[in-house]
């Protein structure tokens, strides 16, 4: 019987261990990938998911859009970020379509909408049209 106590005492010892590294590898590897929902309404709605690492998903071109997230990431951009409420913008408005993007993005929680209300939200817009796919007009020539 003194066997099977200092067995069973060396078993919890190393599955204890096994958690313990399998914790402390979680914990500083963050999770990465891209998967997002899109929506954009433009009178009627329009809904895509995106994958990248490869490119995949119902989105009309996974490629391109993969690759304008992986440009931004080098760049050091976040395509996702609001425009700051602080910044003067022209009263310009552009169309009621609006856009919203969820999911993850290089394993950041994406929770952002896209709009055309005035020449800051508009510019957002057009720079992220590889994204948000969307055929309507756009403010440019």
């Amino acid at each position: 019987m003194r066997h099977f106590g200092t067995a069973l005492a060396v078993m919890s010892v190393a599955v204890l261990a096994v958690g313990c590294a399998s914790s402390d590898q979680t914990a500083t590897s963050p999770p990465r990938g891209t998967s997002l929902s899109i929506v954009v309404d433009d009178g009627g709605q329009s809904s895509w998911t995106l994958q990248c690492d490869p490119p995949d998903g119902t989105h009309p071109n996974p490629s391109e859009a993969c690759e304008f997230l992986a440009e931004a990431t080098v760049d050091g951009d976040d395509p996702f970020q609001p425009v700051d409420p602080e910044t003067i913008c022209a009263a310009v408005f552009s169309g009621a379509q609006t856009a919203t993007v969820t999911g993850t993005w290089n394993g950041k929680q994406v929770d952002t909408k896209f709009k055309r209300t005035n020449s800051c939200e508009t510019a957002r817009w057009d720079a992220a049209l590889p994204l948000l796919a969307f055929t309507g007009a756009t403010s440019g020539p």
